[in-house]
């Protein structure tokens, strides 16, 4: 049994892994990746996939198209200094050969809920591309039909009283747009900060990779290096985020996450970018749990195979 998901990301360090962990896994059949801008810029996200798609080395990629240059309200908010100047920790690799499609992320997602049916939406970057999709098919029944499920990173609702900070980059780039998702009838599963900044690799992860010898195995040490890196320097922690591939897990298998019915709700007012509960039926289900080892084992055996597989 697999998954067909649409991946829509912003292309920095974790969006890189998750990518590289959906193409390797027999669980997931990738239909498009379709990018926003958030960590960078959304050409530089557009062209960051195509780099990641052409190191693989694979026969056969999913379309690739881009999306939203602006959000839907507010500024354009980067993380260039988490991800790196390029977004993908400084590696700089050159052009690629590969292209996008000549027609919008919108456009590509319709075009596939038109044809495909039970279509994961996997939003690992801001909202606006997913919000605008939802406004385009409201009243497009079959279409609307079409989404088994939207799994959204993002917001912290800090469930343990251990996070600090109260909002989340993927939510506060496009705060109206996360709000009119949250507000859609389609089915929503959430895997906030709580759940995935549990999950991590550490120094010897890197060490793990650099066994390989290849341009794609070289890629993931110099991009997991410079995380790691970062958040020793910045946030005192010996290891590395891979948020967006925690999100990709749950896609693949319903099993790794615990998962729990809230009504939730974007504050657009007063604490913009807050993540609120509120009274009445559950309009989403939430992660309150994570198998992190049985994760870990599947991303490091998907990461050694994609690598084998794309050895030059």
């Amino acid at each position: 049994m697999y998954s067909k998901v649409i991946v829509d990301c912003d292309a920095g360090i974790d969006d890189a892994l998750a990518i590289l962990f959906a193409l390797a896994s027999r669980e997931v059949d990738c239909k498009a990746i379709t990018t926003v801008s958030g960590n960078v810029d959304v050409f530089q996200s557009t062209e960051n996939v195509l780099k990641i798609l052409e190191l693989t080395n694979l026969n056969e990629l999913p379309p690739v198209a881009r999306g939203s240059k602006y959000p839907l309200s507010g500024t354009v908010m980067e993380a260039r200094s988490t991800h790196g100047k390029d977004g993908l920790g400084n590696t700089f690799l050159p052009p690629p050969k590969i292209k996008a499609a000549s027609f919008n992320a919108i456009n590509l997602i319709i075009e596939i809920l038109n044809r495909e049916n039970n279509v994961i939406l996997v939003a690992i970057g801001p909202l606006t591309n997913i919000a605008k999709v939802i406004d385009m098919i409201e009243h497009k029944k079959e279409a609307r039909n079409s989404i088994k499920e939207i799994i959204i990173m993002g917001g912290v609702l800090n469930l343990s009283g251990g996070l600090r900070e109260l909002k989340e980059f993927n939510i506060s780039s496009d705060i109206d747009a996360a709000s009119r998702v949250f507000a859609s009838p389609i089915e929503k599963r959430l895997v906030s900060l709580d759940i995935t900044s549990q999950v991590f690799l550490e120094k010897i992860h890197i060490v793990h990779f650099k066994k390989f010898k290849s341009r794609l195995a070289a890629f993931i040490v110099d991009i997991l290096s410079f995380a790691f890196n970062y958040n020793r320097i910045f946030r005192k922690i010996e290891g590395i985020f891979i948020h967006d591939a925690v999100v990709l897990g749950i896609a693949m298998d319903n099993n790794l996450g615990r998962f729990k019915g809230l009504n939730l709700k974007v504050d657009t007012e007063f604490e913009r970018g807050r993540i609120l509960e509120i009274k009445g039926k559950p309009n989403m289900q939430v992660c309150i749990g994570f198998e992190r080892k049985k994760f870990l084992e599947l991303f490091i055996d998907r990461l050694d195979f994609i690598i084998d597989k794309g050895r030059n």
